[in-house]
């Protein structure tokens, strides 16, 4: 019976050269070697420009082959001798430009990737002048008086810079809710975290209505917003010895909110979502506008005059439950 060698010898072959692969690359010499060219290779330098080839330095290391007899005429070798490698003398030369070379390497093996995205607005030097300047400014007020309670807020938020009605926001989340007051330790400590994750305007809108509990919005979260404005503002003075008419006129309102900004029709509203609607700047305008003011009369007399007439209708729960009002402005506007 004929044994194949070559079937029988390749395998055992393969296996021996890996031993030895895996041996070679395991030496302390080898690994320091690669180290120092991925290091070179990250700075732009060309591996043509290398003192000393990893290979050439293996074959060094190792024993040469007995010299061959006078009398020979070729030049043999064996055939698990590695081919010789020439080594490369190019101490002088110059690095090749890349990309790669303007970058900060952290380690041997990764280069750091400066910050593009930014979810919360772009962090810029102006904005960090202009936070320090309002906290000076708060930081005056408060010397005035210690403890602020709610109806005199307002100072602190134009102070901040802030729309007015922005006050019952920013006195909830510096806890003035649960204590009736705040303090400037209070104020300093969420002015400190809400300046340092959130550099525009829409991002700290969603801190303060939220406590910074989510990056989105819900229909409780206006709740605060749009009762200060009922409670205080002119147009809507009549309001004052009826409140039976605030919550029906807040849901009136946060409900033309959500149809305007919350596009994707979610009950969530995000942050890509303020950002992209004039509710903002609305509330901006809010403060003494005789068109809000219009319009908010207007929404009212209609929720009115529709709570009127199903006060005939016997099955006046399920008319309380569905009711719609309808009103569009020339310009949309929420209030």
């Amino acid at each position: 019976m004929r044994i194949n060698m070559t079937s029988t010898l390749v395998p055992l072959l393969k296996s021996k050269v890996d031993e030895l692969f895996l041996k070679w690359l395991s030496t302390d010499e080898t690994q320091k070697c690669l180290q120092e060219d991925l290091s070179r290779i990250l700075h732009g330098v060309s591996p043509a420009a290398f003192e000393t080839p990893v290979i050439s330095t293996v074959v060094s290391a190792r024993p040469a082959s007995p010299p061959a007899p006078p009398t020979a005429t070729l030049t043999t070798r064996s055939p698990r001798s590695p081919k010789p490698v020439k080594k490369l003398n190019k101490p002088h030369s110059k690095p090749i430009d890349s990309p790669l070379a303007s970058l900060d390497v952290s380690d041997r093996c990764t280069a750091a990737i400066p910050r593009f995205y930014y979810p919360k607005g772009t962090p810029s030097h102006s904005t960090k002048q202009l936070d320090e300047k309002i906290s000076r400014q708060v930081e005056s007020v408060f010397k005035k008086n210690q403890r602020i309670p709610m109806n005199e807020f307002s100072k602190v938020t134009k102070a901040c810079q802030f729309p007015l009605y922005w006050r019952s926001i920013l006195f909830n989340c510096c806890g003035g809710q649960k204590n009736g007051y705040v303090t400037y330790q209070n104020f300093t400590a969420v002015w400190k975290r809400l300046t340092q994750s959130c550099h525009d305007e829409a991002s700290r809108f969603i801190y303060l209505m939220t406590s910074n509990s989510r990056d989105c919005l819900i229909s409780e979260d206006f709740i605060p917003l749009l009762q200060d404005i009922v409670d205080n503002h002119g147009g809507l003075a009549f309001l004052v010895s009826a409140p039976e008419f605030h919550s029906r006129y807040i849901k009136t309102v946060i409900a033309r909110i959500f149809f305007f900004v919350n596009s994707s029709w979610s009950g969530k509203i995000t942050l890509s979502e303020l950002r992209n609607s004039n509710f903002l700047k609305v509330c901006v305008t809010i403060d003494d506008s005789p068109y809000c003011v219009f319009v908010a009369l207007c929404i009212v007399v209609i929720v009115v005059t529709l709570i009127k007439i199903a006060a005939s209708n016997e099955n006046i729960e399920c008319f309380r439950e569905y009711f719609v009002v309808g009103y569009r402005a020339p310009d949309p506007s929420f209030f």
